[in-house]
């Protein structure tokens, strides 16, 4: 389960910085003052990563979906490996109203209707400072909040795959079994994309299918007040 993460703008990290500033540049500052910063919660804009080889506005083979009325960028990136950042709303919807699905089981991503075609062509990574998880009482109350992130860094990159739904883009996150830090709170834990993976998972099908089934990093966890 992944409900929470944190992307932190006042911190010092230069991919954070990176990010935003990919943002300005080719949407424009009123569209990167849209962006979510601080706790995402379902439902916010948030900037996700791609490569500019799987940037869904270069053309496309005719059975990739087409983006025809979403926004469209104001500049057009340069070099097929580089990193890209684009604005993407975190929930695919759901078959009940305004419900959301905003995970994904990695054991089942590539068989289920929902998902299949999503995690086949457009796959993604979620920019992370952390994410979030709570611990509960007997009774299922929630109790503890504690943040996860990497050892020895603050930078957390999750696996996610999205699609088109009229002018938006929409992602989800994968999710794994839980590694040992988050396993005495929860079952299930997001799948985690080593930075040198970042690009492979995007671009590379079989790379993408390896790591979603391989083991992940260790985590450490934190209490937040």
């Amino acid at each position: 389960m992944c409900g929470r993460y944190l992307f932190d703008d006042a911190s010092d990290l230069l991919q954070v910085q990176l990010i935003q500033a990919y943002i300005d540049q080719r949407f424009g500052p009123e569209r990167a003052g849209q962006m979510k910063t601080g706790e995402i919660f379902p439902g916010n804009e948030v900037p996700i990563l791609l490569t500019a080889e799987a940037d869904p506005f270069r053309p496309k083979p005719d059975s990739q979906p087409k983006p025809e009325t979403a926004t469209q960028p104001l500049v057009e990136p340069a070099g097929d490996s580089q990193l890209i950042a684009l604005p993407m709303i975190w929930g695919f919807p759901g078959f009940k109203g305004s419900q959301l699905l905003i995970n994904a089981r990695q054991e089942t991503v590539a068989e289920k209707p929902t998902f299949r075609e999503a995690f086949a062509d457009r796959r993604c990574v979620i920019p992370t400072t952390g994410f979030i998880e709570w611990s509960h009482d007997e009774r299922g109350k929630a109790v503890d909040k504690f943040r996860f992130n990497a050892p020895e860094t603050q930078m957390l990159f999750l696996a996610g795959i999205y699609t088109f739904v009229g002018r938006e883009l929409r992602f989800v996150i994968l999710t794994t079994a839980a590694d040992s830090a988050m396993a005495e709170i929860h079952h299930r834990q997001p799948l985690i994309v080593p930075a040198q993976m970042i690009r492979p998972w995007v671009n590379d099908p079989q790379a993408a299918d390896k790591l979603r089934t391989g083991p992940g990093p260790d985590l450490v966890r934190s209490l937040m007040k």
